[in-house]
């Protein structure tokens, strides 16, 4: 789950995704802004390999002006 607030008058939604050194892109979900207050953007995927590195990234699909606080991302296993 990311943890993570936008503030911007002119930016509609964000993406975030989760991606493997050795798998890429494993899963991603654009949410809207306004429902970022109420839902914390979840992505599920599997780990199998102890020594795979995973980057955890937040994207935005077009320049805005605003303040974005990312304060990291909850992991929990299923």
């Amino acid at each position: 789950m990311f943890d993570l607030s936008v503030t911007s008058t002119d930016l509609k939604s964000v993406v975030v995704d989760v991606a493997s050194q050795k798998h890429g892109e494993l899963d991603y979900i654009k949410t809207p802004l306004a429902k970022l207050s109420t839902n914390q953007p979840t992505l599920k995927f599997r780990c199998d390999d102890a020594n795979d590195m995973f980057e955890f990234r937040v994207k935005f699909e077009n320049d805005f002006t605003g303040e974005i606080s990312f304060r990291g991302v909850i992991l929990s296993q299923v």
